[in-house]
């Protein structure tokens, strides 16, 4: 054991610095054997060292707090310096300029004392009375009278006239509706467009009927469009979509010379388009059509001409439309 020459306690013999007062173990002046010697030699050079370093920062911190307080101080006088003094700049300047500049400077000279008496009596009463009148008569009664008379005559009365009658006209004519994309589920969704490839379809299955099956005495007089049907599907489930029936009218002459044969018949022709889509052009998507499977037949002695078709209109709708009525809502488009 060893006692701290400083605070007098009793520190362990391995122990560098006092466990009280944190005072360095000195080679002799803390050991019981070192005596008075030791406890003189080590306590003076001891105490020296650990005062001075807790003095230096004491002082240290000291000098920090005040220059720190300093800089505050410094820093909140500036802040209050400027509104101070810009207060009374901003409030004196108008009002000092103001009463000061209009009444010496354009009429008086250097004299303050005798101008205001001469000059204030002359000058009012010459300068308002020619002034003033000469500029309002003259200035306003010639530009408020020519300027308003021309421009509202001449622009409000051509733009409103010509816009109205000529926009709603146009809008209808040049920029139609959108087509109808879809099954054709209406009569009246069908344009020109998807009509007339409906009637090349017909037209090219008829002459290719009279090339292939018609024999010498047969003659096409006349084929024409007559209408067409249509039927839609009352229900999503129902399919197909949509049935149409186009029906054309054919005129035939069968003529036999050497019999003295000249026969004229006329009979409907049908083709039937199952789910017939429209596209947004107005053109259609159409199936293999199906070709009527009843006859209409000549009736000449001797001779056997038949033609596939209807010889009515009645047995057109009789046969190709009435059994599917239960199913389907039927619209016709009829030429006649």
């Amino acid at each position: 054991m060893w006692k701290c020459p400083e605070c007098q306690t009793a520190n362990p013999d391995y122990a560098r610095f006092c466990t009280n007062c944190g005072r360095l173990r000195s080679e002799g002046g803390g050991e019981q054997s070192g005596g008075t010697g030791g406890k003189t030699s080590g306590g003076t050079g001891g105490k020296t060292s650990g005062g001075s370093n807790l003095w230096l920062w004491l002082v240290l911190a000291l000098l920090v707090l005040a220059s720190a307080a300093l800089v505050l101080i410094l820093v909140l006088n500036r802040d209050k310096t400027p509104d101070k003094s810009s207060d009374p700049v901003h409030t004196a300047a108008p009002a000092g300029e103001q009463p000061t500049v209009p009444t010496p400077v354009s009429e008086q000279g250097n004299t303050p004392t005798t101008a205001p008496t001469a000059a204030p009596t002359a000058a009012p009463t010459a300068a308002p009375t020619t002034a003033p009148t000469a500029a309002p008569t003259t200035a306003p009664t010639a530009a408020p009278t020519t300027a308003p008379t021309t421009a509202p005559t001449t622009v409000p009365t051509a733009a409103p006239t010509a816009v109205p009658t000529t926009a709603p006209v146009q809008v209808p004519i040049t920029s139609p509706p959108a087509a109808f994309v879809g099954y054709l589920d209406d009569a009246s969704r069908l344009e020109s467009k998807g009509l007339g490839q409906l009637c090349r379809v017909m037209e090219d299955t008829i002459a290719y009927n009279v090339r292939t099956s018609w024999g010498a005495p047969e003659h096409l007089d006349r084929s024409y469009y007559v209408g067409f049907y249509l039927l839609s599907a009352k229900t999503d489930s129902t399919w197909p979509r949509n049935i149409l029936v186009l029906v054309y009218r054919n005129e035939v002459t069968i003529s036999i010379p050497a019999e003295k044969v000249n026969k004229s018949l006329s009979y409907y022709y049908t083709l039937r388009f199952d789910n017939v889509w429209c596209n947004e052009d107005g053109s259609l998507n159409l199936p293999a059509p199906q070709k009527p499977e009843r006859r209409v037949e000549a009736n000449i002695p001797g001779h056997y001409f038949y033609y596939m078709g209807y010889q009515t209109t009645d047995e057109v709708f009789r046969y190709m439309l009435e059994p599917y009525t239960d199913n389907y809502e039927l619209t016709q488009s009829y030429a006649g």
